[in-house]
């Protein structure tokens, strides 16, 4: 067995825009898209596919093995932090929310989710974020203890265990 050989893993991971700095324009879902590229591309791993809605973001990546999560996240939400500034107001103070929902992902899981993720918006027209984290959650059984960091518009929290919820999944800030 060849123990140098890098082992990459897939992971789905979710981020929240605040409230004030939701992403209205197609521009700005561009220039976070873009910056996302770059910041990936930076970090020599690869998207599997991407989306941007006005309220939330997906990724689905690779990460090799000698990358953290959290090292390579807080250098996505910095990098799409700084290029998307023109296109959130000043008193946003910030792009995201603090945490994130990210979900190991297995090979032969991957034409599935980067088929969920390509169709956001068929989906957002009849179920909300909200619920599409309740989803997300249930599916990778999160148990119901605490609260996810997300907080939605009228001001409630999704209902969620973090971190490290499941044997695939975890919930960070």
């Amino acid at each position: 067995m060849n123990t140098s050989a890098a082992v990459q893993l897939s992971f789905h991971l979710v981020l929240a825009f605040r409230e004030s700095a939701k992403m209205s324009s197609r521009e700005g879902r561009l220039s976070v898209g873009d910056a996302a590229t770059a910041s990936v591309a930076a970090q020599a791993q690869e998207i599997l596919a991407m989306h941007c809605g006005i309220d939330h973001f997906h990724l689905l990546f690779t990460l090799h093995e000698d990358r953290t999560v959290s090292q390579f996240i807080r250098r996505l939400k910095t990098d799409c932090a700084r290029r998307a500034r023109d296109f959130v107001p000043p008193a946003a103070h910030a792009l995201w929310q603090p945490g994130y929902i990210v979900v190991s992902s297995s090979w032969s899981d991957r034409d599935a989710l980067v088929e969920r993720i390509g169709a956001q918006d068929a989906l957002h027209e009849t179920c909300s974020f909200r619920e599409e984290v309740r989803r997300l959650l249930a599916e990778h059984g999160a148990s119901p203890k605490r609260k996810l960091p997300f907080v939605y518009p009228d001001g409630d929290e999704v209902d969620a265990a973090r971190p490290g919820i499941t044997r695939n999944s975890g919930i960070g800030r």
